[in-house]
C-alpha cells in the first residue's frame, strides 16, 4: 500500500488528480498505473481503469483470479465495476470515499464495497489502509475542496 501512495505522487506532478493502482500476483507488481484523465483528455482513465486495461493485455483469467488491485483511494463505481468485469477478485484501497468526499467535495459517494458486493461472484474489499498516508498525498498536492 505504501508503494502505491507513493506512486500517487508522480500522477500529481503530471498535472492529473493524484491517484495510483497497482495490479499484484504472488507479491511481484504485474501492471502500475497512475490517474491520467487531465492529461490524457480521457474522463476514463482513471489510475484503476488504466491498470486494469493494461492487466486484462497481459495476463490471463486465472491469473487475474488470484491478482490484487491495490487503489491509492477508494475506487470509483466505474472502476469497481471495471474491476470486477476483469476478473480481478481481491481489492485494497487506501484513502475511503468519504474521507475523499471531504477533501475534494461533492462528486460520487457510492462505496465500492457496495458496487461489487451487487456482484454476482464476490470480490474481497479491504480498507482503509494508510489512509492518512493517502490523503496526506491528495491535501499536499493541492487537489482538495479548496483548490478546485
Amino acid at each position: 500500500m505504501a508503494e502505491v501512495i507513493e506512486r500517487s505522487r508522480s500522477a500529481a506532478e503530471g498535472g492529473d488528480r493524484p491517484f495510483a493502482a497497482l495490479i499484484v500476483t504472488d507479491g511481484t507488481v504485474r501492471t502500475s498505473a497512475i490517474n491520467t484523465a487531465a492529461s490524457t483528455g480521457n474522463p476514463l482513465d482513471h489510475a484503476e481503469t488504466v491498470a486494469v486495461d493494461q492487466a486484462v493485455s497481459d495476463l490471463d483469467a486465472n491469473t487475474l483470479a488470484g491478482a490484487t488491485l491495490y487503489a491509492s483511494a477508494e475506487p470509483c463505481p466505474m472502476c469497481a465495476t471495471a474491476i470486477y468485469h476483469a476478473g480481478i477478485r481481491r481489492v485494497v484501497f487506501g484513502a475511503s470515499t468519504p474521507r475523499l468526499r471531504e477533501l475534494l467535495g461533492p462528486g460520487m459517494a457510492l462505496r465500492c464495497r457496495d458496487v461489487l458486493d451487487a456482484a454476482p461472484e464476490p470480490v474481497d474489499v479491504r480498507g482503509p489502509v494508510l489512509e492518512d498516508d493517502a490523503l496526506a498525498v491528495i491535501e499536499h498536492s493541492g487537489y482538495g475542496a479548496k483548490a478546485d
